[in-house]
């Protein structure tokens, strides 16, 4: 993402999910690994999650449902504002305070250069970068984004007549791009539904991502593609006048 002197992002997440069951690495975490994820984030703590798998059978019109348990090893840094997660199933590196991507990627780098030289098999079936932003401007009337937003991301907020309450404005888009399914969430999904909307409050949530056998090599590549996948798309998001704001 562009650099701008402030942000409304909220949460920026990276997530591997694994070809396989790698239990045979990260049923416990390798020393040397843990030990250059310990020089980022020095806080850590092990707990059992519950996930839940969905198989539609639609040949005998059936659903299953299996309850797996996985361990999960977890690191933070001090202010838990920042996560690193393994689990034999998957790996993810969450931020909820961004300051630039150049920051973010140096919490992923260390693992991937670990996995490069000593996981060699190490495959995934689906690979994601999400950025949710959540911008909240005290300034105008609640349903007036006009300067700040591309006006075909606020088309259908004033739909009817302001003299109707509106209570809920969210959308979902899903597109291809270069190979990578990118899924965009956005609009005023008011905390205080079903009541009327009375903060003013524009979510814009973007996820990129792809499916595949995917290498350590294909992830080092598909992060620096779908970070200019999500910088191209936030930029056609915003106009001048919110860029202003971001820099004042």
């Amino acid at each position: 993402m562009a650099t701008y002197k402030k942000n409304f992002i909220t949460s920026v997440v990276f997530r591997i999910d694994y070809l396989g069951d790698f239990t045979k690495y990260f049923e416990k975490i390798p020393d040397e690994l843990d030990t250059i994820i310990q020089k980022q984030l020095q806080t850590k703590d092990t707990k059992i999650t519950k996930n839940e798998e969905i198989r539609i059978d639609s040949l005998n019109n059936t659903i299953k449902r299996n309850v797996i348990e996985v361990k999960e090893h977890n690191y933070y840094g001090n202010d838990k504002l920042k996560r690193i997660a393994f689990s034999p199933k998957y790996y993810f590196c969450e931020f909820k305070k961004y300051y630039s991507y150049e920051d973010f990627i140096s919490y992923i780098t260390p693992f991937l250069g670990y996995s490069n030289e000593n996981l060699k098999d190490l495959a995934a079936k689906r690979i994601g970068l999400r950025y949710i932003n959540e911008f909240v401007i005290n300034e105008g009337t609640i349903l007036d984004w006009n300067n700040y937003l591309n006006k075909n991301l606020i088309s259908s907020i004033n739909f009817l007549d302001p003299i109707h309450d509106l209570c809920r404005a969210f959308s979902n888009n899903e597109y291809l791009i270069s190979g990578n399914r990118v899924i965009i969430q956005y609009g005023m999904h008011n905390p205080d539904y079903p009541g009327k909307i009375v903060k003013k409050i524009f979510v814009f949530d973007v996820d990129v991502s792809k499916q595949g056998n995917l290498l350590v090599e294909d992830i080092i590549h598909f992060l620096e593609e779908a970070h200019s996948i999500q910088e191209s798309i936030y930029e056609k998001a915003i106009t001048e006048g919110m860029r202003s704001y971001l820099n004042a």
